[in-house]
């Protein structure tokens, strides 16, 4: 039986919803979600950010059995291009 984490993380780290997860923002445009319970195998993990943004991303940086780290982004911006986006995710596994 595999199992489901999903949810919407705001751009402050916040839990909007979803279940099976805690999040939290750990550095400009950084997050680290952790499964709630863990897998028993690294789930596999799609991100998209939620509003609008033209060049806005969203990418799974990493992926373990507790957690992921995301990273969102703003390319236009120039320089480091994190910036706090909101975002979804779903992970399976």
């Amino acid at each position: 039986m595999s199992a489901t984490a999903y949810g919407i993380v705001n751009a402050n780290g916040s839990k909007r919803s979803g279940e099976g997860f805690s999040s939290i923002k750990v550095d400009n445009g950084h997050y680290m979600i952790s499964f709630v319970p863990k897998f028993s195998t690294p789930p596999s993990v799609v991100v998209s950010v939620v509003e609008e943004g033209f060049s806005w991303n969203a990418v799974v940086l990493a992926v373990t059995e507790d957690n992921c780290r995301i990273e969102t982004g703003n390319p236009r911006k120039g320089g480091d291009a994190a910036d706090d986006i909101p975002f979804s995710f779903i992970a399976m596994g």
